[in-house]
């Protein structure tokens, strides 16, 4: 278990979001949050990092587990570049490299030999190669490329970019962080296409447990094998991508209101014709797998020695463990 929702209510004021809401998130979960705007999709994410609390209810977290929110990354204006920028969530690795270079000194001047000062040595330069501080420059310069940023563009002061490409900076230092639990809110926005596909590939192939905010229903077809979906002040969870989810849901609706009416009659024929839309797109989606992964192939061969981006999917940096909340 990542964590447990548990019979969670929200309310502001005399309106109620949702009630009695259970979720469970499992390692390598990859689920799609979905609802209308204003049902509580990003304040269930408050409730799940703690920034608010339930009116009833639970959200349960291992203890072990790191989580990373794109609002933690927040990215100000700055004189630092876009590289330099996305490097910070690196930070500990700039401390050890300062200690490293402290005790190289001390062991090649008078202190040389001291079997102390030797033994820290080996356990800080153990830890700096398990935290991957013998790539980390080239990841973040992978993850940025992979988000659309130019060479020229990584050089730019922060200062100077667009609020969208400041949001890239932002999703970057998250992907970077590598949490035991990821959650995106609408991560596809100011992505082009090769990005969007860039980020598919890196999501399924970073086994980082997700839940992910979009209404982008080609991405959570892509992605997800779990659905969660604000309706009605409920929480309905679905196995299964988006096209399931709502042949699902319309089966669901059929149930609720079959009455032998006029209303019955037309909620059947929706839940027949979504059935045949899922298992035709399910279709469409298993052959448009080969041509993305053909056309990725193609694209890395292309690349030539430029294939770094395709490197950040076997990391195995982990961030710093947070509370129980």
């Amino acid at each position: 278990m990542i964590i447990n929702v548990s019979n969670l209510s929200k309310s502001f004021g005399d309106r109620l979001l949702f009630e009695k809401a259970n979720l469970l998130v499992e390692k390598g979960d990859i689920i799609g949050l979905i609802g209308a705007n204003g049902t509580g999709k990003t304040t269930l994410f408050h409730l799940i990092t703690g920034a608010e609390e339930p009116d009833d209810g639970a959200v349960i977290r291992s203890p072990f587990t790191t989580l990373g929110y794109l609002e933690q990354h927040v990215c100000a204006d700055s004189d630092r570049t876009t590289y330099e920028e996305t490097l910070l969530v690196f930070s500990h690795l700039f401390e050890m490299e300062a200690e490293l270079e402290q005790l190289r000194e001390a062991l090649s001047g008078e202190h040389a030999g001291d079997p102390a000062l030797i033994a820290r040595q080996e356990e800080v330069l153990s830890a700096y190669e398990a935290g991957d501080g013998l790539t980390y420059k080239n990841l973040t310069r992978a993850v940025l490329t992979g988000l659309g940023f130019t060479d020229e563009e990584q050089g730019l002061p922060v200062r100077s970019l667009s609020g969208g490409q400041k949001s890239k900076i932002g999703l970057a230092k998250l992907l970077l962080q590598k949490p035991d639990l990821m959650l995106l809110d609408e991560p596809t926005n100011h992505l082009d296409i090769a990005s969007v596909d860039w980020l598919e590939n890196f999501i399924l192939s970073s086994s980082i447990t997700t839940i992910v905010i979009s209404h982008d229903r080609y991405f959570l077809n892509r992605v997800c094998n779990r659905i969660a979906e604000i309706s009605l002040r409920k929480l309905y969870v679905t196995d299964g991508n988006y096209d399931r989810h709502m042949a699902l849901k319309a089966e669901r609706d059929l149930n609720s209101r079959d009455d032998g009416t006029a209303s019955g009659t037309s909620a059947r024929r929706r839940a027949n014709r979504n059935r045949s839309t899922a298992s035709r797109r399910t279709s469409k989606n298993r052959s448009m797998s080969g041509m993305i992964s053909r056309s990725s192939l193609t694209r890395t061969a292309s690349a030539g020695k430029k294939s770094s981006m395709q490197t950040p999917f076997q990391w195995s940096f982990r961030a710093k463990s947070s509370t129980r909340m």
